[in-house]
């Protein structure tokens, strides 16, 4: 069966449209375990921390899986105070999150609860 040209075309250009948003969907998809290990370093994995407390250093950090802990020594200049921060990976990076709310639960690895949960 042959199909009529300007019908062939469309057809054409709209399987090229599909293939082309798909190919795009497979390429924006992240591999978070991969952008996660990736991003565990000190730098990665405070980037989001905010406030008028800044980073001074960072004296240990680990992560496993999607999830990390942070102990670092922040200062607002005239303050200065050690942190332990428990985080995990969203698409966008690392994130600090409650350690009262996720300590608690199975969903953080036992090498990760061990070092930010029982902590200051």
């Amino acid at each position: 069966m042959r199909i009529p040209g300007k019908v062939g075309v469309g057809l054409v250009a709209l399987l090229m449209l599909l293939v082309f948003i798909g190919v795009g969907v497979i390429l924006a998809s992240p591999n978070t375990q991969t952008d996660a290990q990736a991003a565990c370093t000190p730098a990665g994995l405070t980037q989001s921390w905010s406030g008028s407390f800044h980073v001074q250093s960072v004296q240990s950090f680990g992560c496993e899986g999607k999830w990390a802990y942070v102990w670092a020594t922040i200062s607002d200049g005239q303050h200065t105070v050690s942190v332990t921060e428990l985080e995990y990976f969203e698409p966008l990076g690392w994130l600090q999150v409650d350690r009262l709310k996720y300590c608690p639960t199975t969903t953080v690895p036992e090498k990760i609860r061990k070092l930010a949960c029982n902590s200051n």
